[in-house]
């Protein structure tokens, strides 16, 4: 179908216009910058860059094109790319970067070690295009934020189909809803690898690998592993250097399982915290081996192996006292009270929470508090003490608020919503539940999205509003399904509530019949 002529003038002007404004980008600026090409089509990719270069070559700006898909080594951080190249290209006033989502496909990792190295690639001392697709746009919003923040005026933009509508419009949308809290709690974490980066390129010219293994690398990988999509990075560095590391020293011991312990590998995990356990003992490490004893409870209890958690917390309490370290104490005890009331125990759960408690108003530990007083009143509320229970979450909601805890909020939105219509106040608990329901949507938790919906539900039967009840009923039953339709698939959130069977959860809420009194929920939080 052929273009209408007006449409045709439009698109020439656009691209005269785009292409004036990258020409100037690179004449105009003085040190490094960074600015965005947006277009998912390589050949006009191809054709923009080829009349750019031409552009800048007559007013004596050379600028050099980077494919970041053809980096080696493959492995090579992204600043040290860009500094080879002006290395080799002195007289370089500007790059344009090309193949990053090629670059991606081999190396998830990139757009978070792109924003990790933005002041690196500051320091080129170049402006700098990064080429990017439509596809690509919203993941910079995720894993590259302060990069993309930094950019200098608006995207060039290629393409007016339906996908590059108000795009700059959607991805800020994105960043409020789904990623200012999560790149705010990776700044130290930023701040971190910045330094160990730099001591590693350093000390990697003047020393041996073993020093470096044992010196720079466990750091490393203790950085990485907690940044999401840097596994491929650490699977390269323990290949590299994991045979290096001194297994004599029960911290490097610690630090591999830590390792491990976060990439889910809980058996690899284990075997190295014993060893650790071991080398602690051996050198009357006191401190080293109460970390260790309780780092062992966790992957115990992670694995389902209840009894060897209680008895590996038990060790680290009683080292803990002996050491007179109240902090780890209290650490220990809240964990054996959440063993405790998940065997059934819930008097003895109710003395190690209280005694957390008592532990938490002497160090001043407010989010550790908010955590038990959620714990006690679970327990408290089954065993039949709602006043206490509702006393207990409300205390717990006001510190998680304080801390903007959004997501502990939610479940505990939800479990005062439990507590209320337990005791009849329906009104007053379908507000908990709505609140509860909006954050769970805001995390994009369909999980307990619904639980809550499901809660919701019995609710509306109980104050007889049975066409509302069903809605509920509907939209529960539509992410149940499509949660469970693979259950190897379902993900629930370490602090998420249990949900039932598929045939259990519709018997459960029979709406259908409502002379017929609304099952009790056995939704129970899973630890």
């Amino acid at each position: 179908m052929t273009q209408p002529e007006e449409t045709i003038r439009d698109d020439q002007r656009t691209w005269a216009e785009s292409l004036e404004s990258a020409a100037r980008y690179f004449t105009d600026t003085d040190g490094g910058a960074f600015r965005f090409a947006v277009t998912s089509d390589e050949l006009v990719q191809r054709r923009f860059n080829a009349e750019l270069q031409q552009v800048l070559r007559g007013k004596e700006t050379p600028v050099q094109i980077h494919d970041w898909s053809k980096a080696s080594p493959p492995d090579m951080y992204p600043a040290e790319q860009l500094r080879r190249l002006k290395a080799a290209r002195p007289e370089t006033k500007g790059i344009i970067c090309i193949g990053l989502e090629r670059a991606m496909r081999e190396s998830p990792e990139m757009l978070t070690l792109l924003n990790f190295a933005r002041e690196a690639l500051s320091d080129v001392g170049v402006p700098i295009l990064f080429w990017i697709s439509f596809r690509t746009l919203p993941l910079m919003s995720r894993f590259a934020i302060d990069l993309y923040n930094q950019r200098i005026g608006a995207n060039l933009y290629f393409e007016h189909d339906a996908e590059s509508a108000d795009t700059d419009g959607l991805a800020m949308r994105f960043i409020a809803h789904e990623t200012v809290k999560a790149n705010q709690d990776l700044r130290p974490l930023e701040a971190r690898l910045k330094l160990l980066e730099k001591q590693f390129d350093e000390l990697k010219k003047i020393e041996s690998p073993e020093k470096l293994a044992n010196d720079i690398v466990l750091e490393l990988l203790r950085v990485y592993v907690q940044i999401s999509g840097m596994n491929r990075m650490v699977q390269s560095l323990i290949d590299e250097y994991g045979m290096l590391i001194d297994l004599e020293k029960p911290g490097n011991c610690f630090a591999l399982a830590q390792v491990y312990h976060y990439l889910g590998d809980l058996q690899k995990a284990k075997d190295y915290y014993k060893r650790s356990l071991s080398k602690s003992i051996e050198i009357g490490d006191k401190y080293r081996e109460s970390m260790t004893l309780y780092e062992l409870g966790k992957v115990a209890a992670l694995l389902d192996r209840l009894e060897e958690a209680e008895c590996y917390y038990k060790e680290a309490l009683n080292v803990s006292v002996e050491l007179n370290d109240r902090y780890k104490k209290s650490m220990v005890l809240y964990e054996l009270g959440k063993i405790a009331a998940a065997t059934g125990r819930l008097e003895e759960a109710e003395r190690y929470y209280n005694e957390v408690l008592s532990i938490s108003i002497e160090l001043n530990e407010k989010h550790k508090r908010s955590m038990t007083l959620y714990g006690l009143g679970k327990v408290l509320a089954a065993t039949g003490r709602m006043e206490e229970a509702e006393s207990c979450y409300k205390e717990a909601l006001s510190i998680l608020i304080e801390f903007n805890d959004r997501y502990r909020e939610s479940m505990t939105l939800c479990e005062l919503g439990k507590v209320l219509s337990a005791t009849g106040r329906m009104e007053e608990a379908e507000s908990y539940y709505k609140e509860a329901l909006s954050i769970l949507i805001e995390f994009n938790d369909r999980y307990n999205q619904a639980i809550v919906l499901y809660e919701l539900g019995k609710v509306a039967v109980d104050m007889k509003r049975y066409k509302e009840a069903e809605l509920y009923a509907e939209k529960a039953l539509e992410l149940h399904r499509e949660l469970f339709s693979d259950k190897s698939n379902v993900n629930i959130p370490e602090q998420g509530m249990a949900l039932t069977d598929p045939d259990e959860f519709i018997a459960n809420l029979n709406i259908s019949q409502p002379e017929t009194p609304a099952a009790e929920s056995s939704s129970a939080e899973h630890e």
